[in-house]
């Protein structure tokens, strides 16, 4: 584990507690409130500058702890969300390339409660090579709360 929770970093050992939320992931002081169906976003600094896809992932905070005291741990991750490839003119192109912002729509069904919501971008530049893949993510708390 990196001592760096501010790096700009990727991880790159997929075996690490670190792919769930990043490099010592510390507690947010706040949970922020939201609507299933409500469009959150991730401010991405300086921006993305590697090709390869983005997706978003929803932890449910298991009864008995809170946003703050969840660390993502188990099978509890589901996709609601992604940006692969597309190949205009026969190039490939990624549409988070260049990014300094990425958003996404809260599913419509999602359950009341807290979650951990996590944005992971995959740097593909040096996947050609074993274990070259590189995580590019962040988590947030939230708080969804059902329509």
């Amino acid at each position: 584990m990196r001592e760096n929770k501010d790096s700009h970093g990727p991880v790159e050992n997929v075996a690490s507690i670190d792919l769930r939320c990043g490099f010592n992931a510390p507690a947010a002081p706040n949970t922020l409130s939201v609507a299933a169906g409500d469009q959150l976003g991730f401010r991405v600094e300086p921006s993305v500058q590697h090709p390869g896809p983005t997706s978003v992932y929803l932890a449910k905070v298991p009864s008995g702890q809170t946003a703050k005291t969840f660390d993502g741990a188990g099978a509890v991750w589901f996709k609601i969300y992604e940006q692969g490839a597309t190949f205009p003119g026969g190039k490939i192109s990624w549409a988070s390339d260049g990014a300094t912002a990425l958003h996404f729509t809260i599913p419509k069904n999602t359950p009341s409660g807290e979650y951990l919501a996590r944005i992971e971008h995959i740097g593909l530049h040096s996947a050609a090579q074993t274990n070259g893949a590189q995580f590019y993510l962040s988590c947030a708390q939230v708080c969804c709360d059902a329509r």
